[in-house]
């Protein structure tokens, strides 16, 4: 069996990596916008089995366009406009690398500091970019404070759940029960959303809208 990489093999292929990176994307107009294969088309390319040997790095490398380029959607070529933009650029590729080396979990301050504290400084950086009101930020005595997520869907997920909770505790304040009638807990969404979240006992309720009012909600 081939060891696995040292810090001399890891140098060479992640360098190899960078150029493959930066060939791809110096790619881009030449290729089309989306794949042209078919559901399935990989099971022909790959072992039915996984391997019990570990493959060359050469061999891997060479897999790369056959099997992933092949069917891959370019997100950030220039003729992609469907979905939203991806916010990759050449910067937060290498400071993937960083954050894919050090490998940390900052789920909380003491299993990361630094980690921590730099995401807490970053979303203070938006909430003032934002001209949000101070009691957002992590440096106001108040319980504000941002977080970041890995996709806008979980965005709305903690928005729905925030919302929910600061409507029961208003309840809870009012008449002392925290049982509240789900008739009570609606949710409005564009029905231009792609997906809608599902929480537990809100209900959601779709709103029309038309580029006639640039897709804004509007009061009846």
């Amino acid at each position: 069996m081939q060891p696995g990489l040292d810090t001399e093999k890891f140098r060479q292929w992640g360098k190899r990596m960078v150029d493959i990176v930066a060939d791809y994307w110096a790619s881009l107009p030449s290729r089309d916008p989306e794949s042209a294969v078919r559901p399935g088309y990989m099971r022909s390319l790959l072992p039915a089995e996984a391997p019990e040997e570990p493959e060359s790095w050469e061999k891997i490398i060479a897999d790369i366009e056959p099997v992933i380029m092949s069917g891959s959607t370019h997100w950030h070529h220039p003729r992609f406009f469907a979905y939203f933009p991806t916010g990759i650029s050449y910067p937060s590729v290498i400071a993937d690398i960083l954050s894919g080396g050090i490998g940390c979990m900052g789920f909380t301050w003491t299993s990361n500091p630094s980690c921590t504290e730099l995401e807490m400084i970053m979303m203070d950086w938006l909430a003032k970019l934002l001209k949000l009101p101070e009691y957002f930020l992590f440096t106001h005595p108040g319980p504000g404070g941002g977080m970041i997520q890995s996709a806008a869907s979980e965005c709305t997920l903690f928005t729905l759940l925030a919302a929910k909770k600061t409507a029961l505790d208003s309840h809870m304040a009012q008449d002392g029960s925290c049982q509240l009638s789900r008739d009570k807990l609606v949710a409005y969404c564009s029905d231009q959303v792609s997906r809608k979240n599902f929480v537990n006992d809100v209900i959601i309720i779709t709103v029309h809208v038309s580029k006639k009012n640039e897709f804004s909600f509007q009061g009846s």
